[in-house]
């Protein structure tokens, strides 16, 4: 009778022990979690838009060194500041050769998501059919796609910044000379704390 006594009383202390090491544990890993989400980020990326291609051909040095600029600054967030989220349009120009460098850094980090925000759903239409086939490509590869509007309208290009600025922690601007509504979508991510990174591309050397 007392063998049995103890026994019971051996696995009763077994199970205390168990449950304590798993509450313990569960809240170790909750704790890792909210860290964890906490230290995750988004980025946006707004840049220059043009509308010829041969303005956005790699043998332009500016556009070289935005590239070498953007790659560097991409692998940074993602490396050293646990940005996992991207938030880009598709724009000709700077916001493209974003979504094609996170689509290639993301093959050393398949964790990463590329968002690509889509002004209006027709953006694409008028653009000579290299650039479209271009466009759809990249856009087949993003991880999300988000559509703002059916239609075009004068503002839907500032409705995008607003919106990517909102949704995101850090701010790429990659602009020489932005237009107002993009002066004015850039001053309202400073005044609202957003973090903004000024990637300006250095002028063609003649």
């Amino acid at each position: 009778m007392i063998v049995q006594l103890l026994f019971i009383d051996i696995i009763r202390q077994v199970f205390s022990l168990f449950y304590v090491i798993l509450c313990i544990s569960v809240i170790v890993y909750n704790a890792n979690m909210q860290i964890g989400c906490e230290y995750m980020k988004a980025c946006a990326i707004l840049g220059f838009s043009v509308r010829k291609a041969a303005e956005c051909q790699e043998s332009n040095i500016s556009y070289s060194a935005l590239k070498k600029l953007l790659f560097f600054q991409l692998e940074h967030l993602i490396e050293q500041e646990f940005v996992t989220h991207f938030l880009c349009g598709l724009s000709v120009g700077a916001e493209m050769l974003a979504s094609e460098l996170i689509l290639e850094l993301k093959e050393n980090h398949p964790y990463v998501t590329l968002e690509s925000i889509i002004p209006y759903e027709t953006q694409a239409s008028r653009w000579s059919e290299p650039l479209r086939d271009k466009y759809f490509n990249i856009a087949a590869r993003c991880d999300k796609e988000t559509l703002l509007q059916k239609h075009y309208s004068p503002d839907c290009l500032y409705k995008q910044a607003l919106y990517m600025i909102d949704k995101s922690d850090i701010i790429i601007s990659a602009w020489s000379h932005p237009t107002k509504q993009m002066a004015r979508a850039i001053s309202h991510a400073h005044e609202i704390g957003k973090r903004v990174i000024e990637l300006v591309p250095k002028p063609a050397i003649k």
